[in-house]
């Protein structure tokens, strides 16, 4: 009666947990969220790398295969997903988990073991730790709803073979095709710089910097794309440049402002063309914005003048067109990298 009555709670607290998540892959403002999908088939294992440091595998086992995330010491973070000692793991996912108790046709109900929705959890925490050692304490608690502040995972899967599919017998996965996101918690400095990056309000420091360097009415610091600021090195000169977005106040005209070393500074777009081919009137139709350093390899592939001498701009209207800016030495220069005209 215990394994039973244990078991309702973990299903009843792990679908609680799945019916909040509703299967959705979204960023917040407070957690990070990664989506993929894939297919493995045989003895064939997946692997997919996560926030740049984890690798998601679904690794082979006997009767399918196992969800796991290992750290680059190989440390599993999915340890910490329940239950620990008894009955079938949400991570493991096994071929007769979908067929009744004697193999005769598709689970009705006789064999206790989650299907085709799969919710895991881990805990960053484990990283560069022996693992996750479960309780000897029999009268500690075994299950535990998912914390708000660990990793939370889905594993959606949209087909399967099964082989072994005798009476008596127990199925094997052979094939999954599936879709799964992984979230985790932002660090509170990762929190303060996208919401520093989200901010349309300019800070004294920024305004004191485009002042000093020569920014006077009628134009403003004006962020009508995000982020409010770049910096890098347009001329290749070794010192900081600043770029932010502006406009004219008296008939809200659209440019950007650069102010190269602290000193030299200039206004592009409004009133004047950056030649040979970028209108000022594009500016008012920006919706993004970015830089591409000199010193990434990134930056070799794309159509520039070699009379350029640092970091490139990239301002465009998404996925319709895109200018590059960059500075020959003399002045700052433009180049279209596409445009999509509309059929």
């Amino acid at each position: 009666m215990y394994f039973k009555v244990s078991l309702f709670v973990f299903f009843s607290l792990i679908f609680s947990f799945h019916s909040s998540y509703a299967l959705t892959c979204e960023e917040t403002t407070t957690r990070h969220a990664q989506h993929f999908g894939g297919e493995v088939a045989g003895s064939r294992n997946f692997l997919e790398t996560v926030n740049e440091k984890w690798v998601f595998t679904l690794l082979k086992a006997k009767h399918g295969w196992n969800i796991r995330l290992y750290d680059k010491n190989s440390v599993d973070l999915t340890q910490i997903t329940p239950p620990y000692k008894f009955g079938p793991n949400h991570r493991e996912i096994y071929g007769w988990h979908f067929r009744n108790l004697d193999n005769t046709k598709n689970n009705d109900g006789s064999v206790n073991a989650p299907q085709e929705e799969r919710i895991f959890i881990f805990s960053e925490n484990l990283e560069g730790t022996g693992g996750f050692k479960p309780s000897t304490n029999e009268n500690d608690p075994r299950y535990l709803k998912p914390p708000q502040d660990e990793g939370r995972g889905w594993f959606k899967i949209v087909d399967y073979g099964l082989a072994d599919l005798g009476q008596g017998e127990k199925a094997r996965m052979v094939y999954i095709k599936f879709f799964a996101c992984l979230t985790w918690p932002k660090t509170e400095e990762e929190i303060r710089e996208e919401a520093d990056f989200n901010s349309t309000i300019y800070i004294p420091e920024e305004q004191e910097i485009m002042g000093s360097c020569g920014l006077r009415p009628p134009y403003e610091l004006n962020a009508y794309v995000l982020p409010r600021t770049l910096g890098g090195d347009i001329d290749g000169d070794g010192s900081l440049d600043i770029y932010a977005p502006v406009i004219r106040k008296t008939d809200g005209k659209r440019g950007l402002a650069i102010c190269r070393a602290g000193t030299w500074f200039d206004i592009l777009g409004i009133d004047s063309v950056v030649e040979p081919e970028l209108n000022p009137n594009y500016f008012d139709s920006v919706e993004d914005w970015s830089v591409i350093y000199k010193n990434r390899p990134e930056i070799k592939s794309l159509k520039i003048s070699p009379l350029s001498k640092g970091d490139v701009i990239v301002i465009e209207r998404i996925e319709k067109s895109r200018y590059f800016i960059y500075w020959d030495g003399k002045g700052f220069k433009s180049h279209l990298d596409y445009v999509y005209v509309e059929p």
